[in-house]
């Protein structure tokens, strides 16, 4: 049934499907510096205006600009697209520029208190690895901060002027891996982290070594830590895999083989698989690994091949992977879906640029979202997908008759009310108005919300299996 539904979804995927695989092929070209770009040549001012949209929306456009640059005339890049890529590159540059000229002042403050800090994710690859901060940019700052030191490095944010929504606090209590963000109008939001991944893997993850390992670097001019080339690369693994399921920008792949290259003779491939299964990450790194082998033709080290053992029958694997990748061309669809909104007044395709940056830059800010306007639920699919109706009613009794605390969470009562078991009928109402059209849709076997439950009941099993921890 799964392959059967598999089929039928890519079937219908988005028109935008041949612009993604030259997307793909663009990109693997630009981290890979490849020659061979046959794939790009012939196209039209229309599909070159596709594949400049599709690479604003994925943030690699500025990573694609030196390759548009140098070899424009080979590929016979018309000169508006060519100006096009050279505008996005140059507003991420001087962009970039700001947001390091702000992280300057706030990391030196925390170094005239004597508080260590890690920079995280984009602020590491920018600085230290891609080697021009334009080429990657970012919405936010991500530093790990030692828990002792969480309370004065907040004292020293909010003295610089950064202050923490009060409704977002509410979101982000002990058990989270980051405070709530610190936000400025003149500088990007900044995360302070206590640990790496999400809370199932705090229990697991030994913080102290992490701070251990790290090394020194220089970011905007002060000398930070870092994370080590082994634990870098399984925390942007974990960041796509576990924390988004693969519901990113293609920006979060091409992370993966520029770290390869920019590390490839310092990773100790022994001791990254070994803490790849004592982090219980195999399994993202593998997907991850195989995506960027797979789809941006990059030639993996050696190394990999320790921990890269077959997950189960091929058929198995391929329907994993290819869950994995339906996920982040989706965020795509649903990007462009935004983009196509009504807006206040007539964009420039400058301002276009600084617009999509600027409301779907914060993979934080956004839970993976799909092609469409619907909902569609995991339990909704778990419910399609269970084959007895014994299974399907237990899942609609649990996801109606919640645990007290969940309830009054929902309600905003305390789960100690006396009144609170009177809401689980108001609760069942909900239920009943929120999908009632859409079951009587699945009741009617319509063709695209039966496609859109079996996507989602593959990403039920893609999300199940992941949590796994033996590849």
């Amino acid at each position: 049934m799964l392959v059967d539904s598999l089929k039928k979804y890519e079937s219908r995927l988005p028109d935008f499907s041949i612009t993604w695989e030259r997307l793909l092929l663009a990109v693997g070209c630009a981290v890979r510096s490849s020659d061979d770009l046959s794939g790009l040549k012939g196209l039209s001012e229309t599909e070159w205006n596709s594949l400049l949209d599709l690479s604003i929306q994925h943030w690699v456009a500025p990573l694609l600009y030196p390759m548009i640059k140098a070899r424009g005339d080979d590929l016979a890049v018309p000169r508006t697209i060519r100006c096009a890529f050279k505008r996005v590159y140059l507003w991420s540059r001087v962009r970039s520029n700001q947001i390091f000229t702000r992280i300057q002042s706030v990391l030196t403050a925390f170094k005239n208190a004597n508080i260590d800090v890690i920079a995280l994710k984009g602020t590491h690859l920018a600085a230290l690895v891609y080697g021009d901060i334009a080429l990657r940019p970012m919405i936010d700052v991500d530093f790990l901060v030692r828990s002792t030191d969480l309370e004065t490095a907040t004292q020293i944010l909010v003295g610089l002027g950064f202050q923490q929504d009060h409704q977002d606090r509410a979101h982000f209590d002990d058990a989270h891996h980051h405070l709530s963000p610190f936000r400025h109008p003149e500088a990007p939001p900044i995360e302070l982290h206590r640990n790496l991944g999400v809370a199932a893997r705090a229990r697991i993850l030994d913080i102290e070594e992490l701070w251990h390992r790290a090394e020194w670097g220089q970011i905007a001019g002060v000398t930070v830590l870092v994370l080590s080339a082994e634990d870098l690369l399984l925390h942007l693994c974990l960041h796509a895999a576990v924390q988004h399921l693969f519901s990113v920008k293609l920006l979060s792949l091409c992370d993966i083989p520029m770290v390869l290259n920019h590390y490839r003779d310092r990773i100790d491939w022994v001791t990254f698989w070994e803490r790849a299964r004592i982090w219980r990450v195999e399994r993202s790194v593998f997907i991850t690994l195989i995506l960027v082998e797979r789809r941006l033709a990059c030639c993996l080290p050696e190394g990999t091949k320790l921990g890269l053992r077959p997950i189960g029958t091929a058929v198995g694997r391929d329907i994993l992977i290819v869950a994995a990748e339906n996920n982040m061309r989706e965020k795509a669809a649903t990007l462009a879906q935004l983009d196509n909104r009504p807006k206040a007044q007539d964009c420039t395709r400058f301002s276009r640029i600084h617009n999509h940056l600027e409301a779907n830059g914060n993979e934080h800010a956004n839970a993976p979202i799909r092609p469409s306007k619907e909902h569609f639920s995991g339990n909704l699919a778990k419910i399609w997908d269970s084959t007895t109706l014994t299974g399907k009613m237990e899942i609609i009794f649990s996801r109606t008759f919640l645990p007290r605390y969940e309830l009054g969470e929902i309600f905003g009562i305390s789960p100690n009310s006396y009144w609170l078991p009177l809401l689980y009928p108001v609760r069942l109402g909900q239920l009943l108005i929120r999908y009632s059209r859409l079951v009587l849709r699945v009741l009617r076997r319509e063709p695209r919300t039966v496609d859109l439950l079996n996507a989602e009941v593959t990403r039920n099993r893609l999300r199940d299996w992941l949590r796994g921890s033996q590849a």
